[in-house]
């Protein structure tokens, strides 16, 4: 998709001025919110959430601090959105109800995100549908993607040309030589910018004191397809909802192992959705069945994917903990996994949860360093060294 679109500038100075500012993602997992403003032109990457801990009774959601923003609506010319993590999207609704965005930009996947949040909102706001080759132009300022492996699909990085400088922003990112043509880094369009010369690049550094590379995510779907062909009863997974990447392992592995498929708790449902609509998820409705009938099927025959992998307690995991569903009863035959990482802050109610697990006798699962059940989507030392080998900026962000 190659999106042209000539956007005229704010004013015709001819300062120059170049600035990056970060409204939220710096010293902290989530919330992420980059500007960068070229002129009196000013552009918003991502406007993220993160989700509260047990300090902050009472609050929902944390997003950025719009206030820079609102001062300055009328110089912005675009939110653009490189992935459709809740930590980069989840705040879109309390932007767009407080200030005037002129257009938002985001690829498939996270766009049919956002607009699901719009329709929960009842917001009414048009978004353009970018892909890993489009190009934009905004007075003096011209825009390129390219394409990311991350654990989402459609991720994207972010070319800025302006007249002071090229600007790289990473999106979220690893290195997977094994993933998908579809899910891929586009290492020829990263080295055909970095020959435009970069000032500055804005890179994803989650994960930068982690030596060595990530694990890519086809060893752990193939850990996780040996875990239900292995599994002698029900085999119950709990990952986060927005990891359609994972999610498609886990499907594909059930369904090589005949098994139908249930799916617990609405963000999941709602991936599920997505994933069908992007083509990312491949199944037939008939593979999947609601909880009322697990009953119906002999427990071999069942793979149960369910909300809940960092121990939030209304999550499905935890219901099902607690007894708390009617339709799964648990005992020494289920195997439980999680498929996922704690996040930091999330270990105790997470420990609660597998103590439970473990008085109904289940087996449970988790990711260690001798069998891995989740790969990270952000880029570890040696991944981090090689987009700086590519790019060679004059200058570095992490982010």
């Amino acid at each position: 998709m190659n999106i042209k679109k000539i956007i005229p500038s704010s004013n015709n100075t001819s300062k120059n001025n170049l600035k990056i500012m970060a409204l939220g993602g710096l010293g902290e997992v989530g919330k992420n919110c980059y500007v960068i403003e070229s002129d009196e032109d000013l552009f918003v990457i991502d406007y993220g959430v993160i989700f509260p801990d047990k300090s902050n009774l009472g609050i929902d959601s944390i997003i950025p601090n719009f206030s820079y923003l609102k001062n300055n609506q009328h110089r912005i010319k675009a939110l653009f959105i490189t992935h459709g993590h809740e930590d980069h999207i989840g705040g879109i609704p309390f932007l767009i109800k407080s200030l005037h965005i002129p257009m938002i930009y985001a690829t498939l996947t996270a766009k049919l995100m956002i607009e699901r949040k719009f329709k929960e909102h009842n917001i009414n706001c048009p978004i353009t549908l970018i892909d890993a080759h489009s190009k934009l132009t905004f007075g003096n300022v011209q825009i390129e993607t390219f394409s990311q492996a991350h654990s989402i699909p459609d991720a994207v990085g972010l070319f800025f040309a302006t007249p002071r400088g090229n600007i790289v922003t990473t999106g979220d990112f690893n290195v997977d030589f094994a993933a998908a043509p579809k899910n891929a880094n586009d290492f020829y369009k990263i080295v055909e910018l970095a020959q435009r010369g970069i000032l500055c690049l804005m890179s994803d550094s989650t994960n930068a004191i982690t030596p060595g590379f990530s694990l890519s995510e086809y060893v752990v779907g193939e850990n996780l397809k040996t875990l239900i062909k292995e599994a002698k009863g029900r085999i119950i997974f709990t990952t986060f909802a927005s990891n359609i990447n994972r999610l498609e392992q886990i499907i594909q592995g059930a369904l090589l192992d005949k098994r139908k498929i249930c799916v617990l708790g609405r963000s999941l449902t709602n991936a599920l959705t997505i994933g069908q609509k992007t083509k990312h998820l491949n199944f037939k409705n008939t593979d999947i069945i609601e909880a009322k009938h697990i009953k119906n099927y002999a427990p071999q025959d069942i793979c149960i994917i369910c909300t809940g992998s960092q121990g939030e307690e209304l999550a499905a995991l935890s219901r099902i903990a607690n007894g708390l569903n009617f339709n799964i009863e648990l005992d020494c035959t289920d195997t439980v996994v999680f498929a996922s990482n704690p996040i930091p802050g999330n270990n105790y109610p997470i420990g609660k949860i597998i103590d439970s697990l473990t008085k109904k006798q289940c087996k449970v699962i988790k990711n260690t360093n001798v069998f891995k059940t989740h790969a990270s989507g952000h880029a570890s030392e040696e991944e981090q060294k090689l987009l700086l080998t590519l790019f060679k900026p004059k200058y570095f962000m992490p982010i």
